[in-house]
C-alpha cells in the first residue's frame, strides 16, 4: 500500500500529464481567413493579416470595388523599400472573391520588415521596381486607384 507522502509525490507528476491531454483542441487546423466583407463604395484595400516580426507569414488582405486590378506590395527593410513577392514577379492576385495573399519574406532580411504598403493598380500595367530605394515609386500615386499602408509592431 501506498503511502500519503508517496501517493501526492506520484500524483504532482502525473497531474500535469492528465491535464494536458484533456486539453487537446478537437480541430487543430487554422481558422480558414475572414471572408471580404464589401460594401459599395471607391477602390479600398485592407490587411487582414500582417505577420508578425521574425515569421515566414504571408501579408494577406482584401481588396473591395474593383475589377482587372492587381496589387504592387512593397516592404520596407531598415530605411529601404523592396519590391514582392518577387523582383521578377512583382503583381499579387486578387481572388474574384477579393482577398489577397503575398509572399513577403522572399530573400535577404525581409523577416525584420518593419512597414508594408499596397498599391491597387490595373491588372495590365506592370508596376515600377524598388530594390532598396529610400522612397516608393512616386510613380505608383498617380496610377493606383488604392494604397494601403501598415507599420507593423
Amino acid at each position: 500500500m501506498l503511502s500519503h507522502k508517496l501517493f501526492l509525490k506520484r500524483l504532482a507528476v502525473l497531474m500535469p500529464l492528465v491535464f494536458m491531454l484533456g486539453c487537446k483542441e478537437d480541430n487543430p487546423s487554422e481558422p480558414p481567413p475572414p471572408q471580404c466583407q464589401c460594401v459599395s463604395g471607391p477602390p479600398e484595400i485592407t490587411f487582414t493579416h500582417v505577420p508578425v516580426m521574425g515569421s515566414h507569414e504571408n501579408l494577406a488582405g482584401c481588396v473591395c470595388n474593383a475589377n482587372d486590378h492587381a496589387l504592387a506590395v512593397f516592404i520596407k527593410v531598415g530605411d529601404s523599400w523592396w519590391s514582392k513577392p518577387y523582383w521578377a514577379s512583382p503583381k499579387t492576385e486578387i481572388s474574384d472573391d477579393g482577398s489577397w495573399e503575398c509572399d513577403v519574406t522572399t530573400g535577404g532580411l525581409d523577416r525584420s520588415a518593419t512597414e508594408f504598403a499596397a498599391y491597387l493598380i490595373p491588372a495590365s500595367y506592370d508596376p515600377p521596381l524598388a530594390g532598396g530605394d529610400y522612397t516608393l515609386p512616386a510613380e505608383l500615386d498617380s496610377i493606383a486607384v488604392a494604397k494601403a499602408q501598415v507599420k507593423r509592431q
